[in-house]
């Protein structure tokens, strides 16, 4: 028997595929149910991932409620996911050899500084 792909799963392929050449779903994206953000965020490739994350509206992006500082100044809480998880993912999946080797802080950073040192060598 064929295994037929869920509604989800065809809309976030698409949603990639958008996310990868245009803008015009960017907003919208944004409002997505966290649930569906972040099995979006979990798929995307590299551009696509620094695109969304490049463009998201609140700076709070890698929490998942409130901090104490957004209730005192009255922001919006991030709901949208942990980016930091979804890079650590890619630099996993590209270099697992060097993944062992590497704590870094921001798993965002090591993944574009160990991409432009494999272009380079």
């Amino acid at each position: 028997m064929v295994n037929v792909p869920s509604l989800v799963s065809l809309s976030i392929d698409a949603l990639k595929r958008e996310l990868i050449h245009g803008d015009d779903l960017l907003p919208h994206v944004y409002e997505l149910p966290l649930e569906l953000f972040n099995s979006l965020v979990e798929c995307l490739p590299p551009l696509a991932l620094q695109k969304l994350q490049s463009e998201m509206p609140f700076k709070n992006y890698d929490d998942y409620g409130p901090s104490s500082d957004d209730l005192k100044m009255g922001r919006k809480c991030g709901r949208y996911g942990n980016f930091d998880t979804a890079w650590k993912a890619l630099f996993k999946f590209r270099w697992p050899d060097l993944a062992e080797c590497v704590k870094p802080v921001d798993w965002q950073q090591i993944y574009w500084e160990t991409h432009v040192q494999k272009c380079k060598s």
